[in-house]
């Protein structure tokens, strides 16, 4: 490993340089970021380390991260800042490593460089295997499962559809991006020794290592066991997960926080669908609106479909009405068999495994059979094909 440097300050150069002599490691420092291509050649890992306090315009050091990251692969770059001088944010979605403030410590240097040596080590190993396969990878179906309010079935439809395409003997990865208070661990029964957070926190590696294995072909990503390690997790990290999974497993299936925010939008522009979990009342049919509205001014409203949960006869709000207030047919109606979910929940496990001949189950499979793609000798009975079938309407 080679460790350079780069810096607009003399002072803040010596103090990096006395530093870094202590631990009996040399940093060679450069004149110019042209210097890197010579200094490279042989090597195989790099970390250079960047002083910002002396940047006139803070973009500049965005822009110079950014060009490091994207022009060598195999060189991690770690920004050296006051604090509250950098926007931590921006800093690593140009594709830095990390960022190191306050006074400079030895555990601190060392852990970045340990972590910054596995990183590269990856993903180097992983690009060299993916250029030597004649092959086309194999790639996921991305769905993210939304709503506009807590309490809607949003959670309860995510668990039931993921277990109804594992039954099908396809591999599902399930994330937990309701990062606060998300509950998919605890709608499978099972308490994960890992979740996203250790994932973010420990390297960002092989993201299987930190997922909950429910059985064998559905994986769990969950989210933080505490609301406030949710700060830690970044909307890039969410791109990096997706894009790590994606090669994996047929599904990966995304159950998000009832608002709108980076890491919720990242997974949206990732998803090759987008399921709207929603009401037939009207408080919640006018947030669904708003949302798909949104949605459209980002273009991503051709990714939505409407699903009513708890659909009843009962007096109201119907369909048709919800179908001319959200602008969209309704992709599929669940109906409300209030005893089978309840119980579902309740014990921790799907009802597509618990009551598999309830008449839920047998829409979510049959939900399920179609997302993944139906044997040829059941095409002809597919679901959504049924002559009154409650989807597409």
């Amino acid at each position: 490993m080679i460790l350079l440097g780069y810096s607009f300050e003399t002072k803040k150069q010596m103090e990096v340089d006395a530093f870094f002599k202590g631990l009996e490691t040399e940093i060679h420092w450069l004149n110019s970021l042209n210097q890197i291509q010579d200094l490279m050649l042989d090597k195989d890992i790099g970390v250079i380390f960047i002083t910002s306090s002396n940047f006139e315009d803070k973009e500049g050091i965005y822009e110079v991260s950014r060009h490091l990251s994207q022009s060598f692969l195999n060189l991690a770059v770690v920004l050296i800042a006051d604090e509250n001088s950098l926007d931590i944010r921006k800093a690593m979605r140009t594709g830095v490593f990390d960022v190191l403030t306050g006074k400079l410590n030895e555990y601190q240097v060392k852990e970045t460089l340990k972590e910054a040596e596995k990183h590269i080590t990856f993903q180097t190993q992983t690009l060299s295997k993916s250029e030597g396969k004649n092959t086309v990878e194999k790639k996921a179906r991305i769905i993210t499962v939304c709503s506009t309010k807590g309490g809607v079935g949003k959670t309860t439809f995510t668990v039931n559809f993921a277990a109804a395409f594992a039954k099908q003997f396809k591999k599902v990865a399930v994330i937990d991006l309701d990062l606060q208070f998300g509950d998919i661990s605890m709608f499978f029964n099972c308490n994960p020794k890992k979740t996203i957070y250790e994932w973010v926190k420990e390297g960002r590696n092989d993201p299987k290592a930190y997922m909950h294995s429910y059985n064998d072909y559905l994986d769990i990503m969950p989210a933080p066991i505490r609301p406030e390690f949710s700060e830690a997790i970044l909307d890039e990290h969410i791109s990096h997960l997706i894009e790590r999974l994606e090669p994996m497993y047929d599904l990966v299936l995304i159950d998000t926080a009832p608002y709108m925010e980076d890491k919720i939008l990242t997974a949206l522009e990732k998803s090759d669908d987008i399921f709207l979990i929603t009401f037939l009342d009207l408080p919640t049919l006018k947030n669904s609106k708003i949302f798909i509205e949104t949605l459209n001014s980002l273009s991503l409203d051709t990714k939505v479909k409407v699903i009513i949960n708890r659909d009843s006869n009962k007096k109201g709000i119907n369909s048709s009405i919800a179908e001319g207030v959200l602008g969209l047919p309704i992709f599929l109606k669940i109906p409300d068999v209030e005893k089978v979910v309840a119980v579902s929940v309740n014990e921790g496990t799907p009802y597509v495994y618990s009551s598999p001949r309830a008449r839920i189950s047998k829409l979510i499979y049959s939900l399920a059979l179609d997302i993944a793609g139906r044997p040829k000798s059941q095409q002809k009975k597919s679901f959504f094909s049924k002559k009154g079938s409650v989807v597409g309407r």
